[in-house]
C-alpha cells in the first residue's frame, strides 16, 4: 500500500459546492487500514498498539491518524517509530471494499469500527451552496482546523487524484 493506491481530492479553486458532502478535513497523518496492517501514505507499515490491532476491523480503511490541531508531528512519530498516545485517534473517511456509494461507505466503515475506542467517522454535512461551505471553512478554521473535504455524493473509490474530492481550504 502507498499513496499511489489512495484516492485523493484536489484543491477548490471556484467550483459549484452544492450537493457535496462536507466533512472536516484533519490535520493529522494519511493512513490506509488493509484490513491487516495499518500503512503511511509513503508505504511504510506501522507498528499499532496491540490494543488497536486487536479490535480494527478486517475491511480496508482509508484514514487519518490525528492527535488534535497541534498533533501532526506526534502522529508522524507514532506511524514512523510505534509511539502512539492515548490521546490519538483514527479518523476514517472511506471503506474502499465496501458496496454503495459515499454515504453507504462510510456508514459500512462505522458499523465495522463500533469497537474501537480509538476510531471515529467524520460527520457530513449536505452543502447548500458555496457560502455555505466556506461559512463551515471558516468555523473549522478560526478553531485551528485545516479545512472541508467536498465529495460528490455517488463517486466511487479510485486511487489517485480525482476532480470529485476537493480540498477546502484557505492556504494549500
Amino acid at each position: 500500500m502507498n499513496e499511489a493506491q489512495m484516492q485523493h481530492g484536489t484543491d477548490w479553486i471556484d467550483q459549484d459546492l452544492t450537493g457535496r458532502l462536507l466533512a472536516e478535513k484533519f490535520n493529522g497523518c494519511r493512513a490506509y487500514w488493509d484490513g491487516a496492517t495499518l500503512w503511511t501514505r509513503g508505504g511504510k507499515a506501522a507498528t499499532l498498539p496491540a490494543a488497536w490491532a486487536a479490535v480494527l476491523p478486517a475491511m480496508p480503511l482509508d484514514c487519518e491518524l490525528y492527535d488534535g490541531i497541534d498533533g501532526v508531528h506526534r502522529c508522524a512519530t507514532a506511524l514512523r517509530f510505534g509511539r502512539f498516545t492515548p490521546s490519538m485517534s483514527l479518523v476514517v473517511f472511506d471503506a474502499p471494499a465496501a458496496a454503495g456509494d459515499y454515504a453507504a461507505r462510510l456508514t459500512a466503515a462505522a458499523d465495522a469500527i463500533a469497537g474501537c475506542p480509538f476510531a471515529l467517522t467524520t460527520p457530513l454535512t449536505v452543502c447548500r451552496d458555496n457560502a455555505h461551505a466556506v461559512a463551515l471553512m471558516t468555523a473549522v478554521q478560526a478553531r485551528g482546523g485545516e479545512g472541508l473535504m467536498a465529495r460528490v455524493p455517488d463517486l466511487s473509490y479510485t486511487p489517485g487524484r480525482t476532480h470529485g474530492l476537493l480540498k477546502v481550504k484557505t492556504v494549500f
